[in-house]
């Protein structure tokens, strides 16, 4: 009997079948065209989204399309259903996170234990612009960074910028 990690000569066929389909549907600018889909589909409408969206997409199909004989244009609608799923899904997942930010961020609007923020740095928190101020208070609450980049709707590196511009507006108003 062979392990379900062992790959049978079908099923690479299959698989080079459906990453041949899969490379048609991208030609002739298609993959432009799934993202853009995608991003009809999303809340956000942020590009990187779209492509992950597709690229999501794109493994499904991989894994779950039989490629062998089967006519592009069913698999054109096969991969057209798969991006709006997976949108549909990043979606419900981006829905989610916000809710759970700002029961965290209430958490963090109630008076902290002394102990946890000076009161001075709490006071000088108070002067940090809006979205600084909210990225350094997450941080402090302990979150993830692509959480804090996901809330505030920044790239990892716009993530460090905004931070940054935190820290220095916290030094600044610690110094005053």
């Amino acid at each position: 009997m062979q392990s379900p990690h062992h790959s049978t000569r079908s099923d690479v066929q299959r698989r080079d079948a459906a990453g041949e389909l899969l490379t048609k549907l991208y030609s002739g600018g298609g993959y432009k065209r799934f993202v853009r889909l995608a991003l009809a589909q999303l809340t956000d409408r942020r590009w990187e989204n779209g492509e992950d969206a597709v690229q999501s997409a794109s493994l499904s199909f991989l894994k779950a399309f039989d490629g062998d004989n089967r006519p592009i244009e069913e698999a054109k609608a096969y991969f057209i259903v798969a991006v709006k799923h997976h949108a549909y899904r990043q979606n419900r997942t981006l829905s989610r996170k916000p809710a759970d930010l700002t029961d965290r961020l209430e958490v963090f609007g109630e008076a902290p234990a002394e102990d946890e923020i000076p009161a001075e740095v709490r006071e000088a928190l108070k002067g940090v612009s809006e979205r600084p101020r909210q990225g350094l208070a997450m941080q402090i609450l302990g979150f993830e960074r692509d959480e804090i980049a996901a809330a505030l709707g920044v790239s990892d590196r716009g993530l460090r910028k905004v931070i940054g511009r935190g820290r220095q507006e916290l030094r600044t108003q610690l110094e005053l």
